[in-house]
């Protein structure tokens, strides 16, 4: 996984978690946290034990297989699944935790895992046998423990969900030439690289080839591998747009070269032919908006920003490239917020879609990455549309950059920012900023000669627009036949049952997918940012901030990668630790998947490594030992799996044909949604169901468009969900099913009628709970049956370290000690039966019935409270028969 969207932080405030406690908990001494720890290995029968709603993969011929659109088990039952994730050594557990671990997990209502990491060198006694230096060889005791591992989740009614490639990195003792200069985990090389998909395949064969000694099938002829995932968040065309295919080795660039040459001569047969399609738009260079380019005269014309603890100065040189003159920026003090330095020129007017080239000289001393943009001068301060990095080296070299800005905008900046991270020295020189600048095919450039230079994507917008769409077209093309190519293998060679994606959409164009029988996505509600190196334990930070104040946050985002047609799943998913109102994360998810229509959704994760008996939370995503996210699975897994939610009776499809969708790609580099290209606004999702389609015909959008609301109120289709953020401070999200309530978000001291159900909030450490009541028989709150509640707020554990600046909060290395501490939220509950029909429960960490709750009388109707001074995040309610 990988999602880096935040990269501009500092955590300058320092304060330890008893401080934080003392300066933000109520004065009420019964509102303090307690310890609650869900043993590790209990699966005992109980109201929040939901493992009978799991049911076993039907036998050899009963594959998951799709039908309108969706999934259907083997007796063709529609099929929902509630899923999380297994990681590195986490996939490979000892058998006797394997037995108490997949019994747990049904426990919860989970019912498929996703075999994730699984191919990575960064555990001991994993899948690739360390007993040799190259990656190509399985571990039969690796394999061993992970077929008893899909033999026991089979036995309680969990499918799996197998990862083909994720991690490994091939060297050069697998015939990688030069593999210390490839991406991170080979990403997007991989997709044209003929000895790494001769690999790819090799690894693909050799497991799904392999008989599971438990189960006694192939894994690619078992009933329990639903579905099989190509290559995780892994796309050419991605690995284009970050700008990273232009930095591959010079035998890939060869590679590519070729192939372009033979697209080319397959779309137009000669050089002429190219010539004239090319040279509609092409445009020479223009005058000179820059003053002062040379910095022949100092920082006349230029701007030097340092904020807050940076230090930095700049002084006009003569020891610039050739001797010429530049600019010389020293870093005294640096920070870890890069923009804290920056240098810039305003007063520049932009035209909208008109072409631009930035040009210019640098080195550093020591070497580092900087970022060029152009930015407003005003409110609202913001991009004009251009933002990219550069790698600076100790010796001079001249960047360029094409760019075309997203609006027009008179006296707009361009700038060089991210200059505070390291301590040391930038020069610049000879820095120019010109409109214009398009070419179509160069002069010398021939067919005949396969000399045509493939576009760096830094000048992309240095190109003739045909050129642009002709290049978009190849890296798809090209990552079409890749996709194609690795599906068609798994069925016809290796006889593969499963169902089949590629990778996640959003990091790659939905023409490349077509061929595959799902499509998947990712999402992560503020994702843990690292500001410097990438996953520094000691310098990262994640925005502590509930997703009920933000219009859906990450979820009309998903509903907008929808494609009409094919089951949709989203495989990773979570608000990560330290977050503190991440007890939102599974219930979000499931209420508005539901109510799209969604397959299958899956927490990220369950278990990265061998540690399971663990009583704390222990790192950014596990939910192992995370007692609050925990605790409302079962509530979750009823909204999305029975399902509670209603889905949404009207949807809105966008229609896309491939031209549209390449000029897309084109516009919206940064993955932007299809869905917003054409109109419709995002928080439709919250409403209604959303998709996308590919077509063939023009553009068009199917079904009525919701204007989006400034009132923040969005009722679902059907009225069951109900988004309130009008107010950030009593944001909530309310759920009112006939089998399940929920109150989720900023709701101290408020009364919520739910149906015949009614629901008052005391008060709460953040002012903010979560309170679910699920009829776990379905049998509604006024019938015979038992009902689970929970009720969950802030969880942390023992003595972590703490630190804030205003939304901004880090741990570093200090994730504190066992056990984990939760908070006790007050609340009543109004049911529409008489008190006398009722009893309830406290229940303890296994879900085990303690001391009974005294049923309260309000106006002949039975009134259930609960509190802090019960220790506990749930409780039972059992609703007799009349007598």
């Amino acid at each position: 996984m990988k999602h880096f969207e935040l990269l501009f932080a500092l955590l300058l405030a320092l304060l330890g978690g008893e401080a934080l406690m003392a300066a933000d908990a109520p004065s009420n001494a019964a509102q303090a946290m307690f310890p609650f720890v869900i043993p590790w290995d209990d699966a005992s029968e109980s109201v929040a034990n939901v493992s009978a709603w799991n049911e076993k993969p039907a036998g050899k011929h009963g594959f998951v297989r799709v039908r309108n659109g969706h999934f259907v088990d083997g007796r063709g039952k529609r099929l929902r699944f509630f899923g999380t994730n297994l990681c590195f050594a986490g996939a490979f557990p000892p058998h006797e935790v394997a037995e108490k671990a997949a019994a747990r997990m049904a426990k919860f209502g989970i019912n498929i895992v996703r075999f994730h990491h699984m191919d990575s060198r960064a555990f001991p006694n994993g899948i690739l046998d360390g007993a040799y230096d190259d990656k190509q060889h399985l571990s039969p005791e690796a394999l061993d423990r992970l077929d008893y591992l899909i033999h026991q989740l089979k036995r309680n009614g969990i499918y799996a969900n197998i990862n083909l490639h994720v991690s490994r990195k091939l060297g050069e003792a697998d015939g990688i030439e030069h593999a210390d200069e490839m991406p991170r985990m080979d990403k997007g090389v991989d997709n044209f690289h003929p000895r790494m998909i001769e690999l790819q395949r090799k690894y693909a064969r050799d497991l799904l080839a392999h008989v599971n000694a438990y189960t006694g099938n192939a894994y690619a002829d078992e009933p329990a591998v639903a579905m099989i995932e190509l290559n995780n968040e892994n796309s050419l065309t991605t690995l284009w747009r970050r700008g990273e295919l232009d930095a591959l080795p010079q035998y890939c660039q060869e590679m590519l070269d070729a192939r372009w040459h033979e697209w080319l001569r397959g779309r137009y047969g000669d050089t002429d032919a190219i010539r004239e399609a090319w040279s509609d738009g092409a445009a020479p260079l223009g005058g000179e908006m820059l003053r002062n380019g040379q910095f022949v005269d100092g920082l006349q014309g230029w701007a030097l920003e340092v904020h807050e603890s940076a230090s930095a100065t700049a002084e006009s040189v003569r020891d610039g490239p050739a001797g010429n003159a530049g600019l010389k920026v020293t870093i005294a003090q640096p920070s870890e917020t890069g923009w804290y330095v920056q240098l810039h020129q305003a007063g520049l007017d932009f035209d909208e879609g008109a072409p631009y080239m930035l040009s210019f000289w640098a080195r550093a001393e020591p070497e580092r990455r900087i970022s060029v943009n152009t930015f407003a001068t005003r409110e609202p301060w913001h991009s004009l549309g251009f933002s990219a990095s550069a790698a600076v080296e100790s010796e001079w070299q001249r960047y360029s950059f094409s760019f075309r800005p997203n609006e027009t905008y008179a006296g707009g900046r361009v700038g060089f920012s991210d200059l505070a991270k390291v301590r040391g020295t930038l020069w610049l020189a000879d820095v120019s900023l010109r409109p214009g600048g398009v070419d179509g095919l160069r002069d010398g450039e021939t067919l005949a000669a396969r000399t045509i230079a493939r576009p760096r994507r830094s000048e992309m917008a240095g190109w003739s627009r045909p050129l642009q769409r002709d290049y978009v077209r190849f890296l798809l093309d090209v990552a079409r036949e890749y996709w194609t190519g690795m599906a068609e293998y798994l069925r016809s060679e290796l006889g593969v049952e499963s169902l089949i994606t590629g990778t996640q959409m959003g990091y790659t164009p939905i023409q490349t997918h077509v061929a595959m029988d799902y499509f998947d996505a990712h999402a992560y509600w503020h994702h843990p940012s690292f500001p410097g190196r990438p996953w520094d334990s000691n310098n990262w930070w994640v925005r502590n901030v509930s997703m009920v104040t933000a219009k859906g946050g990450t979820l009309p985002g998903l509903a907008a990668r929808r494609v009409a047609g094919y089951p949709y799943t989203i495989s990773e998913y979570n608000h990560p630790a330290p977050n503190t109102y991440c007890s939102e994360a599974y219930l979000l998810l499931a209420a508005y998947g539901a109510l799209q229509d969604w397959d299958g959704i899956f927490s990220f994760a369950y278990c990265h490594n061998d540690q399971w008996d663990v009583r704390r939370i222990p790192s950014y995503f596990d939910i192992k030992s995370h007692p609050t996210k925990l605790v409302t699975l079962p509530a979750a897994a009823a909204l999305f799996r029975r399902p509670d939610v209603r889905a949404s009776r009207r949807r809105t499809v966008v229609t896309a044909n491939a031209p549209a969708t390449v000029e897309h790609g084109l516009d919206n580099p940064a993955r932007g949604s299809y869905v917003t290209t054409y109109g419709v606004p995002l928080e439709a999702a919250l409403r209604r169901r959303m998709a996308i389609r590919l077509g063939k015909g023009p553009l068009q959008v199917k079904g009525s468009v919701p204007d989006p609301s400034e009132a923040a109120l969005y009722v679902s289709d059907g009225g069951q969900l109900t988004w309130d953020c009008r107010d950030p401070q009593q944001a909530c999200v309310l759920v009112d099913t006939p089998n399940s309530k929920a109150a989720i978000g900023f709701c101290d001291g408020r009364t919520f009628e739910l149906g015949e159900v009614t629901i008052s909030l005391g008060s709460t450490l953040q002012g903010w709970a979560a309170i679910t009541a699920t009829a776990v028989d379905g049998t509604g709150f006024a019938r015979p049956g038992r009902i689970l509640v929970t009720a969950t707020g802030r969880a942390e554990n023992t003595g972590w370290g703490w630190e804030q600046e205003g939304e901004r909060v880090t741990l570093r290395r200090n994730w504190g000690e066992e056990p984990s501490l939760v908070e006790g939220i007050s609340a009543t509950i109004r049911l529409p039966v008489r008190p006398g029909r009722v009893e309830a429960h406290v229940l303890d960490e296994r879900g085990q019935r303690r001391e009974p709750l005294v049923i309260g009388d309000s106006d002949d109707r039975a009134l259930v409270t609960i509190g802090p001074e019960h220790h506990t995040l749930w409780y039972e309610i059992i609703i007799r028969p009349r007598r």
